[in-house]
Protein backbone atom coordinates (compact mmCIF):
# COMPACT_ATOMS: atom_id res chain seq x y z
CA UNK A 1 0.00 0.00 0.00
CA UNK A 2 2.59 2.58 0.85
CA UNK A 3 4.31 2.09 -2.89
CA UNK A 4 0.83 2.72 -3.76
CA UNK A 5 0.02 5.52 -2.00
CA UNK A 6 3.85 6.85 -3.15
CA UNK A 7 2.85 6.63 -6.66
CA UNK A 8 -0.73 8.75 -5.97
CA UNK A 9 1.32 11.35 -4.52
CA UNK A 10 3.81 11.67 -7.47
CA UNK A 11 0.23 11.79 -9.30
CA UNK A 12 -1.69 14.05 -7.82
CA UNK A 13 1.52 16.39 -8.07
CA UNK A 14 1.12 16.20 -11.48
CA UNK A 15 -2.38 17.00 -11.72
CA UNK A 16 -2.12 20.42 -12.37
CA UNK A 17 -0.20 20.41 -15.24
CA UNK A 18 -0.68 17.09 -16.24
CA UNK A 19 -3.82 15.88 -18.67
CA UNK A 20 -6.45 13.70 -16.99
CA UNK A 21 -7.41 11.27 -19.93
CA UNK A 22 -11.13 10.21 -19.18
CA UNK A 23 -11.55 7.72 -22.09
CA UNK A 24 -10.25 3.81 -22.19
CA UNK A 25 -6.91 3.70 -24.10
CA UNK A 26 -7.22 1.98 -27.37
CA UNK A 27 -6.53 -1.20 -28.21
CA UNK A 28 -3.47 -2.32 -29.88
CA UNK A 29 -1.16 -5.81 -30.55
CA UNK A 30 1.78 -3.52 -29.51
CA UNK A 31 2.44 -1.61 -26.59
CA UNK A 32 5.41 0.94 -25.96
CA UNK A 33 6.05 1.95 -22.45
CA UNK A 34 7.18 5.47 -21.80
CA UNK A 35 6.93 8.25 -24.25
CA UNK A 36 10.07 9.98 -23.35
CA UNK A 37 12.37 6.85 -24.93
CA UNK A 38 10.15 5.28 -27.49
CA UNK A 39 11.76 6.32 -30.09
CA UNK A 40 12.77 4.74 -32.74
CA UNK A 41 10.59 1.40 -31.56
CA UNK A 42 7.39 3.45 -32.39
CA UNK A 43 8.75 4.50 -35.55
CA UNK A 44 9.90 0.96 -36.52
CA UNK A 45 6.74 -0.69 -35.84
CA UNK A 46 4.65 2.28 -36.89
CA UNK A 47 2.75 -0.19 -39.08
CA UNK A 48 1.51 -2.03 -36.74
CA UNK A 49 -0.24 1.01 -35.33
CA UNK A 50 1.31 0.64 -31.79
CA UNK A 51 0.03 2.52 -28.50
CA UNK A 52 2.33 4.13 -25.96
CA UNK A 53 1.78 4.58 -22.88
CA UNK A 54 2.40 7.88 -20.93
CA UNK A 55 4.41 7.71 -17.37
CA UNK A 56 6.52 10.67 -16.91
CA UNK A 57 3.26 13.04 -15.73
CA UNK A 58 2.43 13.78 -19.30
CA UNK A 59 -0.96 12.78 -18.62
CA UNK A 60 -2.82 10.17 -16.42
CA UNK A 61 -5.54 7.86 -17.80
CA UNK A 62 -8.02 8.44 -15.04
CA UNK A 63 -10.21 5.30 -15.90
CA UNK A 64 -6.99 2.86 -15.38
CA UNK A 65 -6.14 4.69 -12.03
CA UNK A 66 -9.54 3.67 -10.98
CA UNK A 67 -9.29 0.15 -11.79
CA UNK A 68 -6.21 -0.02 -9.80
CA UNK A 69 -7.65 1.41 -6.45
CA UNK A 70 -8.70 -3.07 -5.58
CA UNK A 71 -4.99 -3.88 -6.07
CA UNK A 72 -3.56 -1.04 -3.98
CA UNK A 73 -1.30 -3.68 -2.34
CA UNK A 74 0.36 -3.95 -5.86
CA UNK A 75 1.53 -0.27 -5.74
CA UNK A 76 2.38 1.68 -8.96
CA UNK A 77 2.19 -2.25 -10.99
CA UNK A 78 -1.52 -1.72 -10.65
CA UNK A 79 -2.06 1.20 -12.51
CA UNK A 80 0.17 -0.58 -15.06
CA UNK A 81 -1.55 -3.82 -15.34
CA UNK A 82 -5.12 -1.81 -15.35
CA UNK A 83 -3.78 0.19 -18.35
CA UNK A 84 -2.28 -2.76 -20.37
CA UNK A 85 -6.06 -4.51 -19.73
CA UNK A 86 -7.53 -1.91 -21.60
CA UNK A 87 -4.95 -2.09 -23.96
CA UNK A 88 -4.89 -5.93 -24.54
CA UNK A 89 -1.67 -6.07 -26.20
CA UNK A 90 0.40 -9.40 -27.41
CA UNK A 91 3.99 -7.37 -26.70
CA UNK A 92 4.40 -4.71 -24.20
CA UNK A 93 8.29 -3.31 -25.34
CA UNK A 94 10.03 -0.87 -23.36
CA UNK A 95 13.35 0.77 -23.43
CA UNK A 96 13.20 2.30 -19.60
CA UNK A 97 13.75 -1.28 -18.18
CA UNK A 98 17.29 -0.19 -16.80
CA UNK A 99 16.50 0.88 -13.87
CA UNK A 100 12.50 0.71 -13.48
CA UNK A 101 11.63 -2.63 -11.20
CA UNK A 102 8.34 -1.88 -11.99
CA UNK A 103 8.38 -2.88 -15.87
CA UNK A 104 10.16 -6.63 -14.82
CA UNK A 105 6.94 -7.22 -12.54
CA UNK A 106 4.34 -7.16 -15.52
CA UNK A 107 4.26 -10.41 -15.96
CA UNK A 108 3.76 -11.93 -13.02
CA UNK A 109 -0.22 -12.92 -13.32
CA UNK A 110 -0.27 -16.67 -14.53
CA UNK A 111 -2.81 -15.98 -17.06
CA UNK A 112 -0.85 -13.05 -18.72
CA UNK A 113 -1.27 -13.68 -23.01
CA UNK A 114 1.18 -11.14 -23.31
CA UNK A 115 4.94 -10.82 -23.76
CA UNK A 116 7.21 -8.41 -22.33
CA UNK A 117 10.66 -7.25 -24.11
CA UNK A 118 12.86 -5.03 -22.90
CA UNK A 119 15.44 -2.92 -24.60
CA UNK A 120 18.41 -1.50 -22.82
CA UNK A 121 18.34 2.49 -23.14
CA UNK A 122 22.23 3.46 -21.84
CA UNK A 123 25.18 2.45 -20.92
CA UNK A 124 25.58 2.18 -16.66
CA UNK A 125 27.57 1.57 -14.19
CA UNK A 126 26.79 -1.83 -13.81
CA UNK A 127 25.66 -4.33 -16.41
CA UNK A 128 21.93 -4.32 -17.05
CA UNK A 129 19.33 -6.11 -14.67
CA UNK A 130 21.33 -5.34 -11.90
CA UNK A 131 19.77 -2.53 -10.40
CA UNK A 132 16.02 -3.92 -11.02
CA UNK A 133 17.31 -7.23 -9.45
CA UNK A 134 18.87 -6.19 -6.77
CA UNK A 135 16.08 -4.04 -6.08
CA UNK A 136 13.69 -7.16 -5.76
CA UNK A 137 16.39 -9.30 -3.54
CA UNK A 138 16.65 -6.55 -1.30
CA UNK A 139 13.18 -5.97 -0.59
CA UNK A 140 10.45 -7.61 1.11
CA UNK A 141 7.90 -8.38 -2.20
CA UNK A 142 7.12 -11.68 -3.54
CA UNK A 143 6.79 -10.42 -7.42
CA UNK A 144 9.25 -12.30 -9.21
CA UNK A 145 10.86 -10.15 -12.21
CA UNK A 146 10.39 -11.66 -15.15
CA UNK A 147 10.82 -10.65 -18.69
CA UNK A 148 10.28 -12.63 -22.21
CA UNK A 149 13.15 -11.01 -23.61
CA UNK A 150 16.01 -8.46 -22.48
CA UNK A 151 17.61 -7.32 -25.41
CA UNK A 152 20.93 -5.84 -24.45
CA UNK A 153 23.72 -3.71 -26.40
CA UNK A 154 26.00 -6.87 -26.28
CA UNK A 155 27.07 -10.04 -24.20
CA UNK A 156 29.26 -8.75 -21.71
CA UNK A 157 26.54 -6.14 -20.67
CA UNK A 158 23.58 -8.93 -19.00
CA UNK A 159 24.15 -9.12 -15.31
CA UNK A 160 24.71 -12.72 -14.26
CA UNK A 161 21.50 -12.96 -12.49
CA UNK A 162 19.73 -11.94 -15.51
CA UNK A 163 19.44 -15.42 -16.64
CA UNK A 164 17.07 -16.44 -13.76
CA UNK A 165 14.72 -13.44 -14.56
CA UNK A 166 14.78 -13.37 -18.52
CA UNK A 167 13.61 -16.14 -20.79
CA UNK A 168 16.05 -15.05 -23.54
CA UNK A 169 18.55 -12.82 -23.73
CA UNK A 170 19.41 -10.82 -27.41
CA UNK A 171 22.46 -9.05 -28.04
CA UNK A 172 21.10 -6.37 -30.67
CA UNK A 173 23.45 -3.35 -29.93
CA UNK A 174 22.35 0.10 -29.73
CA UNK A 175 18.81 0.55 -31.47
CA UNK A 176 19.31 4.15 -32.27
CA UNK A 177 22.69 3.70 -34.02
CA UNK A 178 21.68 0.74 -36.26
CA UNK A 179 19.09 2.80 -37.55
CA UNK A 180 21.53 5.01 -39.27
CA UNK A 181 22.16 4.71 -43.23
CA UNK A 182 25.38 6.43 -43.03
CA UNK A 183 25.89 6.41 -46.93
CA UNK A 184 23.16 8.92 -47.16
CA UNK A 185 25.37 11.31 -45.52
CA UNK A 186 28.64 12.99 -46.97
CA UNK A 187 31.80 12.57 -44.69
CA UNK A 188 33.93 15.49 -43.64
CA UNK A 189 37.07 14.26 -42.60
CA UNK A 190 37.46 15.22 -38.31
CA UNK A 191 40.96 14.11 -36.73
CA UNK A 192 39.46 14.18 -32.97
CA UNK A 193 35.75 14.22 -31.70
CA UNK A 194 35.41 14.12 -28.42
CA UNK A 195 32.33 12.96 -26.64
CA UNK A 196 30.39 15.72 -24.63
CA UNK A 197 28.07 14.16 -21.63
CA UNK A 198 27.90 17.42 -19.96
CA UNK A 199 24.63 17.94 -18.72
CA UNK A 200 23.45 21.73 -17.00
CA UNK A 201 21.20 20.21 -14.46
CA UNK A 202 24.23 17.96 -13.47
CA UNK A 203 26.59 20.34 -13.21
CA UNK A 204 24.46 22.83 -11.36
CA UNK A 205 23.47 20.17 -8.90
CA UNK A 206 27.11 19.00 -8.38
CA UNK A 207 29.78 20.69 -10.13
CA UNK A 208 32.83 18.16 -9.26
CA UNK A 209 30.78 15.53 -11.13
CA UNK A 210 32.41 16.83 -14.36
CA UNK A 211 36.13 16.91 -12.44
CA UNK A 212 37.35 13.67 -14.59
CA UNK A 213 35.91 15.22 -17.81
CA UNK A 214 37.78 18.66 -17.16
CA UNK A 215 41.05 16.45 -16.64
CA UNK A 216 41.07 14.66 -19.65
CA UNK A 217 39.97 17.95 -22.03
CA UNK A 218 42.58 19.54 -20.48
CA UNK A 219 45.07 16.64 -21.68
CA UNK A 220 43.21 15.85 -24.59
CA UNK A 221 44.11 20.18 -25.55
CA UNK A 222 47.80 19.46 -24.81
CA UNK A 223 47.81 16.76 -27.13
CA UNK A 224 46.13 18.57 -30.24
CA UNK A 225 48.59 21.41 -29.45
CA UNK A 226 51.51 18.62 -29.56
CA UNK A 227 50.37 16.78 -32.75
CA UNK A 228 48.85 20.05 -34.21
CA UNK A 229 45.70 18.29 -34.75
CA UNK A 230 41.74 20.05 -34.37
CA UNK A 231 39.17 18.80 -31.26
CA UNK A 232 35.52 18.47 -32.38
CA UNK A 233 33.35 18.25 -29.31
CA UNK A 234 29.94 16.86 -29.88
CA UNK A 235 27.41 18.84 -27.74
CA UNK A 236 24.61 16.88 -26.27
CA UNK A 237 22.61 20.06 -24.76
CA UNK A 238 19.20 20.54 -26.98
CA UNK A 239 18.26 24.05 -26.43
CA UNK A 240 19.87 27.58 -26.63
CA UNK A 241 20.20 28.18 -22.97
CA UNK A 242 21.67 25.13 -22.17
CA UNK A 243 24.19 24.72 -25.04
CA UNK A 244 25.54 28.34 -24.16
CA UNK A 245 26.44 26.82 -20.72
CA UNK A 246 27.91 23.65 -22.36
CA UNK A 247 29.85 25.64 -25.05
CA UNK A 248 31.42 28.20 -22.04
CA UNK A 249 32.41 24.95 -19.92
CA UNK A 250 34.52 23.83 -22.98
CA UNK A 251 35.69 27.00 -23.29
CA UNK A 252 37.74 26.87 -20.23
CA UNK A 253 38.86 23.38 -20.78
CA UNK A 254 40.41 23.44 -24.01
CA UNK A 255 42.09 26.73 -23.85
CA UNK A 256 45.10 26.88 -25.94
CA UNK A 257 44.03 24.33 -28.48
CA UNK A 258 42.39 24.55 -31.73
CA UNK A 259 38.66 23.69 -31.52
CA UNK A 260 34.89 23.32 -33.08
CA UNK A 261 31.65 22.75 -31.01
CA UNK A 262 28.95 21.20 -32.83
CA UNK A 263 25.68 21.57 -31.38
CA UNK A 264 23.02 18.64 -31.53
CA UNK A 265 20.81 19.99 -33.83
CA UNK A 266 19.15 16.88 -34.59
CA UNK A 267 19.04 13.26 -33.58
CA UNK A 268 21.28 11.88 -35.47
CA UNK A 269 24.43 14.74 -35.12
CA UNK A 270 27.04 13.14 -33.10
CA UNK A 271 26.63 10.11 -34.66
CA UNK A 272 27.65 11.69 -38.13
CA UNK A 273 30.68 13.60 -35.88
CA UNK A 274 31.69 10.30 -34.88
CA UNK A 275 31.38 8.19 -38.47
CA UNK A 276 33.59 11.59 -40.04
CA UNK A 277 36.04 11.08 -37.24
CA UNK A 278 39.55 9.63 -37.00
CA UNK A 279 39.60 9.27 -33.59
CA UNK A 280 36.81 9.56 -30.96
CA UNK A 281 37.53 10.07 -27.71
CA UNK A 282 35.03 9.49 -24.43
CA UNK A 283 35.02 9.39 -20.20
CA UNK A 284 32.07 6.64 -20.34
CA UNK A 285 29.27 7.99 -22.67
CA UNK A 286 26.75 5.31 -24.77
CA UNK A 287 28.20 6.72 -27.73
CA UNK A 288 31.96 5.89 -27.18
CA UNK A 289 31.07 2.17 -27.19
CA UNK A 290 28.91 3.10 -30.03
CA UNK A 291 31.70 4.36 -31.90
CA UNK A 292 33.81 0.72 -30.78
CA UNK A 293 31.02 -1.03 -32.45
CA UNK A 294 31.58 0.70 -35.60
CA UNK A 295 34.88 -0.13 -35.96
CA UNK A 296 36.05 3.77 -35.13
CA UNK A 297 39.66 4.49 -33.44
CA UNK A 298 37.94 4.97 -29.71
CA UNK A 299 39.92 5.80 -26.55
CA UNK A 300 37.98 5.21 -23.69
CA UNK A 301 39.22 6.97 -19.79
CA UNK A 302 37.00 5.69 -18.05
CA UNK A 303 38.06 7.20 -14.88
CA UNK A 304 34.94 8.67 -13.71
CA UNK A 305 33.92 7.37 -9.53
CA UNK A 306 30.98 8.51 -7.91
CA UNK A 307 29.97 9.01 -4.38
CA UNK A 308 26.27 7.54 -2.61
CA UNK A 309 25.06 11.10 -3.32
CA UNK A 310 21.59 12.01 -4.18
CA UNK A 311 20.38 9.78 -6.77
CA UNK A 312 22.91 7.17 -6.75
CA UNK A 313 22.12 5.23 -3.67
CA UNK A 314 21.10 2.45 -4.90
CA UNK A 315 23.94 2.22 -7.61
CA UNK A 316 26.50 3.11 -5.18
CA UNK A 317 25.28 0.53 -2.57
CA UNK A 318 25.32 -2.37 -5.97
CA UNK A 319 28.71 -1.22 -7.07
CA UNK A 320 29.99 -1.18 -3.43
CA UNK A 321 28.63 -5.18 -2.82
CA UNK A 322 30.07 -6.25 -6.19
CA UNK A 323 33.75 -4.85 -5.77
CA UNK A 324 34.04 -5.94 -2.19
CA UNK A 325 33.42 -9.55 -3.98
CA UNK A 326 36.32 -8.66 -6.02
CA UNK A 327 38.76 -7.02 -3.79
CA UNK A 328 40.26 -7.20 -0.77
CA UNK A 329 39.47 -4.04 1.77
CA UNK A 330 38.63 -1.88 -1.65
CA UNK A 331 39.07 1.96 -0.68
CA UNK A 332 35.41 3.86 -1.36
CA UNK A 333 36.20 7.02 -0.05
CA UNK A 334 37.32 8.76 -3.36
CA UNK A 335 34.50 6.98 -5.03
CA UNK A 336 33.68 3.71 -7.19
CA UNK A 337 35.06 3.88 -10.93
CA UNK A 338 32.50 3.72 -13.57
CA UNK A 339 34.87 0.80 -14.92
CA UNK A 340 35.04 0.01 -18.86
CA UNK A 341 32.78 -2.08 -20.04
CA UNK A 342 30.40 -1.89 -16.48
CA UNK A 343 32.33 -5.32 -15.76
CA UNK A 344 34.90 -6.88 -14.17
CA UNK A 345 35.71 -9.40 -16.81
CA UNK A 346 37.71 -6.90 -18.31
CA UNK A 347 41.11 -5.45 -17.09
CA UNK A 348 41.95 -2.36 -15.75
CA UNK A 349 43.28 -0.99 -18.59
CA UNK A 350 43.95 -1.97 -22.12
CA UNK A 351 45.34 -0.87 -26.02
CA UNK A 352 42.48 1.74 -25.91
CA UNK A 353 40.91 2.21 -22.79
CA UNK A 354 42.66 2.92 -19.18
CA UNK A 355 40.36 2.97 -15.83
CA UNK A 356 42.88 4.67 -13.83
CA UNK A 357 43.13 8.93 -13.91
CA UNK A 358 46.43 9.10 -14.71
CA UNK A 359 47.91 11.79 -17.01
CA UNK A 360 50.56 8.83 -18.00
CA UNK A 361 47.82 6.51 -18.82
CA UNK A 362 45.98 9.22 -21.05
CA UNK A 363 48.92 9.36 -23.30
CA UNK A 364 49.71 5.81 -23.61
CA UNK A 365 45.64 5.20 -24.53
CA UNK A 366 45.97 8.16 -26.84
CA UNK A 367 49.69 7.66 -28.40
CA UNK A 368 48.15 3.22 -28.62
CA UNK A 369 45.06 4.77 -30.84
CA UNK A 370 45.98 7.68 -32.56
CA UNK A 371 49.58 5.85 -34.30
CA UNK A 372 47.24 2.28 -34.85
CA UNK A 373 46.07 2.30 -38.66
CA UNK A 374 42.51 1.56 -38.85
CA UNK A 375 43.14 -2.32 -39.87
CA UNK A 376 45.51 -2.78 -36.72
CA UNK A 377 42.86 -1.62 -34.08
CA UNK A 378 39.77 -3.36 -35.52
CA UNK A 379 41.71 -6.37 -34.89
CA UNK A 380 42.75 -5.13 -31.91
CA UNK A 381 39.08 -3.75 -30.64
CA UNK A 382 36.78 -6.07 -32.50
CA UNK A 383 37.13 -8.77 -29.84
CA UNK A 384 35.96 -6.21 -27.24
CA UNK A 385 33.25 -4.20 -29.21
CA UNK A 386 31.35 -7.48 -30.10
CA UNK A 387 31.31 -8.23 -26.48
CA UNK A 388 30.28 -4.67 -25.61
CA UNK A 389 27.93 -3.30 -28.38
CA UNK A 390 26.87 -5.56 -31.16
CA UNK A 391 26.62 -3.81 -34.67
CA UNK A 392 22.80 -4.52 -36.32
CA UNK A 393 22.41 -2.40 -38.54
CA UNK A 394 18.82 -2.20 -39.54
CA UNK A 395 18.13 -3.53 -36.03
CA UNK A 396 17.50 -6.83 -37.61
CA UNK A 397 17.36 -8.71 -34.53
CA UNK A 398 14.58 -6.69 -32.38
CA UNK A 399 12.61 -6.77 -35.62
CA UNK A 400 12.63 -10.25 -36.10
CA UNK A 401 11.34 -11.16 -32.06
CA UNK A 402 8.76 -8.67 -32.58
CA UNK A 403 7.34 -9.55 -35.88
CA UNK A 404 7.59 -12.86 -34.55
CA UNK A 405 5.42 -12.25 -31.44
CA UNK A 406 2.83 -10.10 -33.15
CA UNK A 407 2.39 -12.55 -36.04
CA UNK A 408 2.16 -15.37 -33.93
CA UNK A 409 5.41 -17.05 -35.65
CA UNK A 410 7.74 -16.54 -32.44
CA UNK A 411 8.83 -20.34 -30.81
CA UNK A 412 8.01 -19.97 -27.51
CA UNK A 413 11.24 -20.43 -25.09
Amino acid sequence: MKSFLQFLQRSLKYFRSTKRVWRKPPRADLLIIDRGTASPLDEMFAHHKPHIMEIRGESVNMLALLRALPKIHLGAVAYLEAYIDFVNPKLILSRNGDSDLNLWRLMRRKRSHYKVALVQNGWRPDNFGAIPISKFEKSSTTIRPNVDCAMIFGPAQADDRLYKYAQSIIGVGSSKLNKIDFSKFPKTQKEIVFISEYRHQEFLRDPNFYRVDAIVCKYLASFAIRNSVKIHVAGVMPDHERIEAEKNWFVEQLSGSEWQFHERSKAESSYLLINDAELVVTVDSTMGYESLSLGKKTAILSCRKFGRSKGYETLFDLMSEKINSHMDLPDFTRGINNRFGASFKFDESGFFWSNIESLDEFERVLNNVYNASVAEFEQISRPFADQLMVYDYGNTKIRAYVEGVLTDSLESK
